[in-house]
Parts: structure tokens; sequence; C-alpha cells
């Protein structure tokens, strides 16, 4: 879909499916996706999205638009939170947006003890 110019706006992984045939990932709910040239905030200066995935960006804080790097972040968040079993930033809306604001950066996945995580995740022991 960025291809086509359009980002998700919010790639989370209740918005990703695993195709049962194939195996591969398929992504619903375009809800929110938006037109890459046409990317603004709501008419209301509200930000769209799960807080949780949501990059730095999305939350209004930057000059730049929302472009599918977005998407990009969200992913690694996805994965992040797959590998460690924690978000990389914790916390209601206003608390994320802080971290955000203050540009803190989670731990890496190497001081979660993410090896054993990975490991019962992938084998379902988790």
């Amino acid at each position: 879909f960025h291809q086509l110019g359009v980002v998700h706006r919010d790639l989370k992984p209740q918005n990703i499916l695993i195709h049962a045939q194939t195996g591969e990932p398929v992504v619903i709910d375009f809800s929110i996706a938006k037109d890459e040239e046409l990317m603004t905030l709501t008419m209301t200066n509200q930000a769209l999205g799960t807080a949780a995935y949501m990059a730095p960006e999305q939350f209004g804080r930057t000059q730049g638009g929302i472009t599918p790097a977005a998407d990009v972040y969200a992913l690694g968040v996805i994965l992040y939170e797959w590998i460690t079993r924690v978000r990389p930033h914790p916390g209601d809306f206003h608390h994320i947006m802080q971290r955000h604001v203050d540009e803190v950066r989670p731990a890496p996945p190497s001081r979660r003890d993410a090896g054993r995580a990975l490991a019962e995740t992938a084998l379902g022991t988790a």
C-alpha cells in the first residue's frame, strides 16, 4: 500500500492477520489510512492511531508530515513487543506522547532478556 502512496496510520498486532494457506501477513483495517500527499492531523488537530504504536510525528509535535515511515515505526514497535513481551513506550496516550517529546529511548531488547522471551514466544511456551 505504500507504493500507492497510502499510509495505514494504525498498524498494530490486531491489524495484522496471517493468511491460512500462505502463512503471509495480511494488513487489515484501513479505516484511518490516508493518501500520503493529503496527510494532516484531523480537522480538530487530534492525532489518530493507537498511541503505543504511533510514531512521534503522529502526535503532531513535529514539523514534518506523516509518511510511510510512521508505519515502519509501528512495525518496529510490534517486533520489539514480540521479542521482549513489553512495549517500548508503556503507558497511556499522554505518557507515551511525553516520552516522545522527551526523546526517551526504550531499553535495548538485549537488556530485557529478549532471547528467552523470543524463544518462548516462537515455541509457543510463553
